[in-house]
């Protein structure tokens, strides 16, 4: 879009000589009226809810908070069925006639159908892992959700305020038009008293026609500022907000992310370490029927108690043992391998890396944040020049005024000075946006919602 003389600034039909910084102190003087009436806002911040972006982004962090409630559940329940189908050896049995039933002929099928109650108490290894994984996914989701939210609040009200400018815009373009106009008028007036040459007619009637143009194109740019706007927000027009504070330093996008990387890493280097570490397990059965069984165990893996549940019909018999009532198992093992040590050994080097990227990414905020904050205090820093172009033009204006009512100047000249404070307020209401601008980078830097903040 095409904008006067400086890019930025914002725009809206406050009185002359009075920018809309005035009007927004003026607002929050008004406060009470304001509570009154609700946050003038928030019909903004309810539609910008339901954009595409934001409504992707919610959806995601749904997702991430409903993967770390599953992972943090302290109990889960397995259940299990199975049909199994056997074939018997024919021939004699090799048994003593006091083990004989050990070769009795059983049915060809069994059913099997099995329970197990998963406990958590306190979450360790792999399980601790997930739940640390699913608590960084969550997180990065968050972020991804603010920065949604922020991105389509800082779109919205920076094409509020650029359809004020352009509103602005187009009525200095038609008072310049009709000032050239009229200045064209004058100049063929001139002409034909023979008080100017062709030459300088000519020049007049260029004026007129770059005038035309750029009323023209004003015109265009207002319609574009309506369909950009439009786009986002559909045929809601809220209030223009009054200049943001500065927002609170934030992590930065790529600092959450290398912290993040960091963490990953230390959980890859924890579950490297583990793995060569002893494994110890103990287990408990009990055959409390033909049928059934009730089983406790515990590893050292997870630290979480498993009680499972069996039942088999029929019951088959174990072929050469004698049939078991009660099992108490420890077990002990211990896996060492050359490659379970080099990915120890690179697993560290991961979390060194993380380490230096993310100091790295400390270092790239902290001159994000300065480049930033010193763009927002420059811009801050010309709108006095501007006020200052504002007062002296209506000065001028002032002055052409009392010199026309003694005759000393013409009603054309009178007109220029008034275009002249028209084009000082555009100029100013720019760099109101531009100051506009640079504040909003803070905002969307720092991932924090205007919403937050104008309430």
């Amino acid at each position: 879009m095409d904008m006067p003389a400086r890019s930025g600034g914002s725009l809206a039909p406050f009185p002359a000589g009075r920018s809309w910084w005035a009007a927004a102190a003026l607002a929050l003087a008004l406060g009470a009226t304001a509570r009154a009436s609700g946050n003038p806002w928030q019909p903004l911040w309810s539609r910008l809810r339901r954009d595409p972006s934001v409504q992707a982004a919610g959806l995601q962090l749904q997702a991430a908070q409903a993967a770390l409630t599953a992972q943090e559940s302290p109990v889960s329940l397995q259940l299990q069925a199975s049909r199994d189908s056997f074939s018997y050896q024919s021939g004699g049995c090799p048994y003593p006639s006091n083990l004989a039933f050990l070769c009795q002929s059983g049915p060809a099928q069994e059913e099997q159908l099995g329970v197990s109650l998963v406990l958590t108490p306190y979450p360790y290894g792999s399980v601790a892992d997930s739940i640390r994984s699913a608590e960084l996914s969550l997180a990065q989701a968050h972020y991804a959700q603010r920065q949604a939210v922020v991105a389509a609040q800082v779109s919205a009200v920076t094409d509020l305020f650029q359809l004020h400018l352009a509103e602005r815009n187009l009525q200095v373009a038609l008072q310049g038009l009709q000032v050239a106009v009229a200045s064209d008028r004058a100049s063929r007036a001139e002409e034909k008293a023979g008080l100017i040459t062709s030459l300088q007619l000519g020049q007049a009637g260029l004026s007129l026609a770059q005038a035309r143009l750029a009323a023209e194109q004003a015109a265009q740019n207002l319609r574009l500022a309506k369909v950009d706007l439009s786009a986002l927000i559909g045929h809601l027009r809220p209030p223009l907000p009054p200049f943001p504070p500065l927002p609170s330093p934030a992590p930065s996008s790529a600092q959450l992310q290398a912290r993040i990387s960091l963490d990953q890493a230390e959980l890859q280097a924890a579950a490297a370490l583990r793995s060569v570490l002893p494994v110890a397990s103990l287990s408990y059965t009990d055959n409390f029927s033909k049928t059934s069984s009730l089983s406790l165990s515990l590893s050292s893996q997870t630290l979480q108690p498993t009680v499972s549940l069996t039942y088999a019909n029929p019951s088959l018999p174990s072929q050469g043992t004698v049939p078991i009532q009660q099992q108490l198992q420890l077990a002990l093992s211990v896996g060492l391998s050359g490659g379970a040590l080099s990915a120890l050994g690179a697993a560290k080097a991961q979390v060194q890396g993380a380490e230096l990227q993310q100091r790295a990414a400390d270092q790239q905020a902290a001159q994000q944040r300065y480049a930033l904050q010193l763009a927002d205090r420059q811009a801050q820093a010309e709108l006095p020049l501007d006020r200052a172009d504002l007062k002296q033009a209506e000065q001028f204006l002032a002055a052409a005024r009392a010199q026309q009512q003694l005759g000393l100047t013409t009603p054309l000249a009178v007109s220029q000075a008034a275009l002249a404070v028209s084009q000082a307020r555009l100029s100013l209401s720019s760099a109101e946006l531009s100051a506009l601008k640079s504040r909003l980078a803070l905002y969307q830097y720092f991932a924090v919602p205007l919403s937050e903040v104008l309430k």
